[in-house]
């Protein structure tokens, strides 16, 4: 009976022991956890049958390691194993469970929180023999209700998962595939995730559906770079990704995307980007085979919003570290002085055609690289909204339904092509085709046509560049460029209907051109303006902008058409130019001829068909020789009447040299005591002496007055025109031009 009797009380002592492990397991953690951990470490219950192989936690707690928040806890968890394979080298655990798993990571630099839970590499322990192999065996594993809160100080960013699920099966040593299935939530957002990996192999199998995942949680991330108020977006996919873990360039991609809801504002709370959804379709997408399939890829109600004022566009100023002023600064010259005259600094970008060619090209270069194709690429319902405030007066201009189409790009094709479509200003009209290379921006072609758009709009640039606004006119402007080897070639066109230019606003605009007089003469009879640009250039010269190029082009043509009006004015009558430039007369001609009446025609008509001008009639003469001319008439007068002839007008009798006689140099010397003797070579002297230079000069006054009256009386009489046309400008001195050796009004056109 005695050996019943210990059986029993050891059976009682055992039953004890083991009724007693998770007191004493638990009574241990607590005692020695700085020890075991470094770190305080809090259980409600612990559990351990050894019967079931059983292993369970209540409301662990694993603080921090100033004791104040809890870096771990875990509301429950359970572990079930078979307690007698531990003492063998086959480890096989039924099941783990854990629910309501809470971590908090804190990341500052390159420490993190948890840095002192993790054993320090030692020479010692590096030196150690391989640790013993064991075989083991996992049947399922459950993580539910859990969360993540991650913390960087530096960045000041916080990004919080929870809800989080994760559940694996069949996990063995002895098998090389592995499976788990993750599901977690981040605001209102939720990712849901199969992986499968065959360890043998390599290889994954990547399952992912990812619902409203929200971008606003690493706006923290982009204020290194850009300065933001709000940025947010959320994103939904549902994507097969496949490949090798060990070579992380290769690998095959199916599914699409939707980024939705896209916004990026500055600091000023002005929108920079926005987007109602951007799509993309992965039809086949293997690096190793490549092959680059893609389907639909669609941007839809695109915003951009580009400001650009006297600190330089809203972009650049929205950039941490901006690109200096020197690297942005180029000059221009729109000045009738080219080689002196400069603009002030010229934008970080050019227009907003040029900045729509260029995100186009940003936005499809990845999808047509080498042998990439899609279905399509699309924008549609997009804005684009400009605001310059460098001008005196404000400049707003809105491109708005625009849409862009590309559609069945081939792996052969050279070139990717987009329709393009907008509304410009709410009137206009803008029609593109854009034809994009696989090899890149340097070889395109890009046209496009802006049609119905009112001049008036652009005064705020008419009046800082040339003084002058536009009070009528509707735009017509087409582009046909080519670009080769990044050098541009551009055929420009410039139709402007029914133009009309009001009156000087500004005495401090930067050019003073006439363009009141430059837009008479370029306009039709119709009241339209049409001109051709064209323009070339090298495009990768940081010094050549494409639309300075064209005001330049534009500045030269005007100055042209100012200068030189008359082939123009010729055209308009369809005349002859040379007949606008003046009208001459013979030497001492006064009365209206065949030639004078001939060309006075042709005036006439200049300005009957345009009704803008207005001309000056400027008297110009070899003002020595037409007076020499005057004495010598005056002198054959006084001879006529000295042998009793009837006085006629000397100017319409007077002789040439050659046709003088003996008698008359003998009548002039007889005249002039002081002179000896008087012949062909001293006669015109002798006249002038007999005359008096005061004389002279008032006849010479008189001949042109005559001139004047025969001129005002054919206008008047003969065409109809009323006398506020013209004006009668003195200028009897003999110009620069030595060609001019005959007496002539020359001609100038101008424009009140």
């Amino acid at each position: 009976m005695r050996w019943k009797l210990l059986l029993a009380i050891f059976a009682g002592l055992l039953m004890i022991l083991l009724v007693s492990i998770p007191h004493i397991a638990e009574w241990y953690l607590e005692k020695h956890d700085q020890e075991l951990l470094g770190r305080e470490v809090e259980v409600d219950d612990l559990d351990i049958n050894i019967f079931t192989g059983k292993l369970g936690i209540e409301n662990l707690r694993v603080l921090e390691a100033d004791r104040q928040s809890d870096f771990l806890s875990c509301r429950d968890g359970k572990v079930y194993f078979s307690w007698w394979k531990l003492f063998s080298d086959d480890i096989y655990i039924r099941g783990i469970t854990l629910d309501g798993l809470q971590v908090n990571i804190i990341q500052n630099g390159e420490q993190f929180n948890f840095d002192d839970l993790l054993p320090s590499p030692s020479e010692d322990t590096l030196e150690q023999e391989e640790p013993k192999k064991y075989v083991w065996h996992l049947d399922s594993m459950l993580l539910s209700g859990a969360g993540i809160k991650y913390q960087d100080v530096l960045v000041g960013s916080e990004l919080a998962l929870d809800s989080i699920t994760f559940i694996s099966r069949d996990l063995s040593s002895q098998s090389p595939l592995y499976n788990a299935y993750a599901r977690l939530m981040m605001d209102e957002g939720a990712l849901e995730a199969t992986l499968n990996i065959d360890a043998d192999q390599s290889l994954y199998t990547l399952q992912s559906n990812i619902a409203q995942f929200p971008f606003a949680a690493f706006q923290p991330y982009l204020e290194h770079v850009i300065k933001l108020s709000t940025f947010d977006s959320h994103l939904d996919a549902n994507i097969l990704l496949s490949g090798s873990y060990t070579q992380a360039d290769s690998f095959a991609l199916s599914g699409d995307m939707h980024v939705r809801d896209f916004v990026m504002v500055d600091e000023q709370q002005d929108s920079l980007i926005a987007w109602a959804d951007f799509s993309l379709e992965v039809d086949s997408l293997d690096t190793r085979k490549q092959i680059y399939d893609f389907g639909d890829i669609r941007m839809l109600h695109p915003y951009i919003r580009l400001v650009n004022s006297t600190e330089g566009d809203n972009f650049t100023r929205a950039l941490v570290n901006p690109p200096s002023q020197d690297s942005l600064a180029t000059k221009d010259s729109l000045t009738v002085q080219p080689p002196t005259d400069t603009l002030k600094q010229e934008n970080s970008f050019q227009s907003p055609f040029e900045f729509l060619a260029k995100t186009l090209y940003d936005v499809s270069q990845e999808y047509l690289f080498v042998n990439y194709l899609a279905d399509s690429i699309a924008i549609d319902e997009g804005v684009l909204d400009y605001y310059d405030y460098t001008l005196q007066d404000s400049f707003y201009m809105e491109l708005s339904q625009l849409s862009a189409l590309a559609t069945d790009i081939k792996e052969g094709d050279q070139y990717a092509h987009f329709d393009i479509r907008a509304l410009l200003d709410r009137t206009g009209n803008l029609v593109a085709d854009l034809e994009v290379s696989r090899s890149g921006v340097d070889n395109m072609l890009f046209n496009f046509k802006v049609d119905n758009v009112y001049l008036s709009n652009f005064n705020p640039y008419s009046k800082y560049y040339v003084a002058y606004p536009f009070v009528d006119g509707k735009v017509i402007f087409s582009s046909k460029n080519s670009i080769k080897d990044y050098f541009l070639t551009s055929d420009n066109n410039l139709f402007v209907e029914e133009i009309a230019v009001g009156e000087k606003d500004t005495a401090n605009a930067l050019n003073e051109l006439p363009m009141k007089l430059a837009v008479a003469l370029l306009r039709d009879l119709q009241g339209n303006v049409d001109l051709d640009v064209p323009v070339e250039g090298q495009l990768n010269d940081p010094k050549y902008k494409f639309w300075r190029a064209i005001l330049q082009v534009l500045k030269n043509i005007l100055l042209k058409v100012v200068t030189a009006p008359y082939r123009l004015l010729a055209n308009a009558i369809g005349g002859d130019p040379k007949d606008l430039k003046s009208v001459t007369f013979a030497d001492l001609q006064y009365d209206i001829q065949q030639e004078q009446a001939r060309r006075l025609k042709n005036v006439a008509k200049v300005l009957k068909k345009k009704p803008e001008f207005n001309i000056n009639f400027v008297s110009v003469s070899d003002s020595v020789e037409e007076k020499s001319a005057l004495a010598l008439a005056e002198g054959w007068s006084d001879y006529q009447s000295s042998l009793g002839m009837v006085s006629q007008d000397s100017l319409l009798i007077a002789p040439g040299l050659n046709s003088l006689d003996s008698s008359f140099f003998y009548f002039i010397q007889q005249s002039l005591p002081s002179i000896d003797s008087v012949y062909a070579e001293n006669i015109v002297a002798a006249c002038m002496e007999l005359t008096g230079e005061a004389q002279v000069n008032a006849l010479y006054q008189q001949l042109w007055q005559k001139r004047q009256d025969a001129v005002r009386d054919y206008l008047l009489e003969v065409e109809g025109l009323n006398e506020d046309r013209w004006l009668f400008v003195e200028k009897t001195e003999a110009p620069a031009d030595t060609t001019i050796t005959q007496p002539q009004f020359l001609i100038e056109y101008h424009v009140e």
